[in-house]
């Protein structure tokens, strides 16, 4: 159960409404098919007389590893994003661009019990993804505490009269029983991110925390696994370079 004060988004609407039903359909058609069958491509009618929309659940049977890695079941996942037997319209809530208020525009699907997004991605980031998922599904197969985002199901669909758009899902951090006050957005970053005036960094605590040791030797894990194939991994290894400097290290 996630607290009232934490949950977000609201219905969608129009095409968001139309990408939304989708995506639920796609992933229950998935998910329900046994491992192995079915094909990864799937088309439904709509919207629209005579349209043809298309889904497509990229590379199924690894991001099921991945979850099992996460110790995710395939009936938890199923259960949280399933679409409704005989429902037309998508259970799920987003969060719009301007309600995202980030820099990369993107938009955000969120599961009906608030468990999961689904972020929308640009094609070069979902090549990212697919050229790192083996790497990735291998570290957070070896590791007992990773930093690094849940990504847990990557998707592509295409509506008729629209581009093709990809979707990213991961566990959503704040879907927590006890109520969140505050959110920051901690990132790591190349350029374009400094502040303008130095900022005083604080010293370090004399006697870290044990929980502070295990998070430091968490983020160099995860640092480690980020660096694939020259470079391959730095989109990770940004999303990890924001808790580095507590730990007084760098990557």
């Amino acid at each position: 159960k996630v607290a009232t004060e934490n949950r977000m988004g609201v219905s969608p609407t129009d095409w968001l409404g139309d990408l939304a039903l989708l995506l639920q359909r796609g992933i229950t058609d998935t998910l329900s098919a046994a491992p192995g069958t079915g094909s990864a491509t799937r088309e439904y009618p709509g919207p629209g007389v005579g349209a043809r929309s298309t889904f497509r659940s990229n590379d199924s049977e690894r991001f099921a590893q991945v979850r099992k890695a996460l110790h995710i079941s395939e009936t938890e996942f199923f259960a949280s994003l399933s679409l409704p037997q005989g429902k037309m319209r998508s259970s799920m809530r987003v969060i719009s661009k301007a309600m995202a208020s980030g820099r990369s525009s993107a938009f955000f699907f969120v599961s009906p019990d608030q468990r999961f997004l689904i972020k929308s991605m640009s094609k070069t980031e979902q090549r990212l993804m697919l050229r790192v998922l083996e790497a990735y599904t291998a570290h957070l197969a070896e590791t007992t505490l990773s930093l690094l985002p849940r990504y847990v199901g990557l998707y592509s669909v295409k509506t008729p009269g629209q581009r093709t758009r990809r979707f990213v899902a991961l566990a959503n951090f704040c879907a927590g029983l006890y109520p969140i006050s505050r959110r920051y957005d901690l990132k790591g970053c190349a350029r374009s991110r400094w502040p303008h005036h130095p900022v005083r960094r604080p010293a370090p605590p004399s006697a870290p925390l044990r929980h502070h040791q295990h998070l430091c030797a968490a983020a160099g894990s995860d640092v480690q696994a980020a660096r694939v194939g020259r470079g391959e991994g730095q989109g990770a290894l940004r999303r990890v370079q924001g808790v580095l400097p507590i730990c007084g290290s760098t990557p």
